[in-house]
This record gives C-alpha cells, structure tokens and sequence, in this order.
C-alpha cells in the first residue's frame, strides 16, 4: 500500500482512476497471498526487496524432490463428509506446508493429499544442504502428523499411520 501512496496523489485521482488503482492494489496483494503459500516467506521476501532474482528460464539443476502424501487416505474420506475432509486436509497440508518452509523447501505443487516439495530451487544450496534439509523435512513431518492424530484421535478420526 505504501507503495501506491507513493506513486499516486489519492486527492487528484477521479473516481475511474481511483478503482483502477484499488484493482491493481488487490491484484498485487493477491498475487503475494498465492505467492506465499507456495514458498518460504523468506524467500518471498527477498525477492520483494530485489535481494533475489526469481529468473524464469529453464536451466539444468541438481535439486532434491520430497513427495508426500496420505496412505490410505482415500478409504479414510469415504467414510467421511466431503466438508469433514476438506477441513482434515487443510490441517494436513498446513501442517506439512509449514514443515517444509521451516526447512528451506518450496512447494511445487499439491495433488490432492499429496505434496511435492523442492530443495534447492529456486534458492540454490549444495547437493548435501539439500538432502539434510528434505530428511530434516520428513522428521517433521511425522512429528506434525503425531500431533494431528493426537487431535483427531480426540475427535473420533481413524489414525493416520504413514504420510
């Protein structure tokens, strides 16, 4: 917002101008909602501040892909409501989204209840760093569904053994 300020006299703006700019200024701020739920927040933040350079061009890299998703999660959601399951899976994914940011991870991309996460890109870190951080992700992971079943288990969900 301050940016907007800065760039426009709100006073001398009619009112077409003046829903333009909120337009652009929800867009922008849409833009970094869905920015940040797929990447740390440190990493979005330095490439606000132009510390990093997000550059888009395919180039070959060695990086580290972590997939994860719920055994047996199908046959959990068939014995449940589809809202029942959606909030279980919004717990889930946050849960695990947070583990990988934690660790230095981006998600590429959710599939369902699954997660594929990078390590190594788009910030880059040695072959090793990359390893020790997707095993350090993974701990956390389990850590994070202990807790989740412990919740659930409360409520009267069935167990999830192995993510």
């Amino acid at each position: 917002m301050r940016l907007v300020n800065q760039l426009l006299d709100i006073q001398r703006l009619d009112a077409g101008k003046m829903q333009a700019c909120f337009r652009l200024c929800n867009l922008v701020e849409f833009t970094s909602l869905t920015i940040d739920a797929f990447r740390p927040s440190s990493l979005v933040a330095k490439a606000a501040t132009g510390e990093l350079s997000l550059d888009l061009r395919p180039e070959p890299k060695m990086i580290t892909v972590l997939f994860t998703d719920i055994v047996g999660f199908t046959s959990l959601a068939n014995t449940l409501r589809s809202r029942r399951v959606a909030e279980l899976l919004n717990q889930y994914l946050g849960a695990m989204t947070e583990a990988i940011f934690a660790n230095g991870g981006t998600v590429d991309k959710f599939m369902g209840d699954g997660i594929m996460a990078l390590f190594g890109a788009p910030e880059d870190c040695s072959p090793n760093e990359q390893v020790r951080r997707a095993v350090r992700t993974a701990k956390s992971m389990q850590r994070s569904l202990a807790q989740l079943n412990e919740q659930w288990t409360a409520q009267g969900i069935p167990t999830i053994y192995k993510c």
